[in-house]
């Protein structure tokens, strides 16, 4: 009823999961809202967006941490809804997806948290034992002559470190460097 109500769209079939797939090719539509009635979807997924890679699929569940929300995002879905929403808030939802946004409304920062601190426990793998305990000491505030007198090193080579660290991390200054090493659960993780 809450699309009937809507000034574009139509909804053009109503299929289980079973039968997906086959629907979906047939009728080639713009939208899935699909509420998945088995608890592997993946490949079902998978499936989908190699036979209709334009269509966007967004998931409805009953439990928002039943899925791997950044698999499902990796795979192509563009909308994770919680089965609670009214069907006003689901057309609605819908309505901000096609118009070009990705919609996730379940808490996902805890998950969010640990793919970040992947994504930056993979940015300092690239650093070498030596640029650790540089950015350790960076981020104890100590100067460049410190560190040079701590590390037996010339100030010059300190900065050389400095410049390679943010190149590989991917920052522009010092604090932009401690900072990332802190959140990325500092040098705990490090073996510094």
């Amino acid at each position: 009823m809450a699309f009937k109500n809507r000034r574009y769209g139509e909804v053009i079939g109503d299929e289980d999961s079973i039968r997906l797939i086959t629907a979906a090719s047939l009728l080639y539509p713009d939208v899935i809202l699909w509420k998945p009635n088995t608890g592997i979807i993946y490949d079902t997924l998978n499936e989908l967006m190699e036979s209709c890679p334009l269509t966007l699929p967004i998931i409805i569940v009953e439990n928002p941490n039943q899925y791997d929300i950044f698999e499902l995002l990796r795979i192509g879905i563009r909308g994770y809804l919680p089965a609670r929403l009214l069907p006003v808030q689901i057309a609605s939802a819908v309505d901000l997806i096609v118009m070009g946004g990705v919609i996730c409304l379940p808490r996902i920062q805890g998950g969010l948290a640990k793919c970040t601190n992947a994504i930056n426990q993979e940015l300092f793998s690239q650093l070498t034992l030596r640029e650790l305990q540089i950015l350790s000491l960076v981020s104890k505030q100590a100067s460049n002559q410190e560190i040079a007198d701590e590390l037996f090193l010339s100030v010059s080579t300190v900065k050389t470190h400095l410049r390679n660290i943010f190149r590989k991390l991917e920052v522009r200054n010092r604090n932009e460097a401690v900072e990332l090493f802190r959140n990325t659960s500092g040098n705990r993780e490090f073996g510094i």
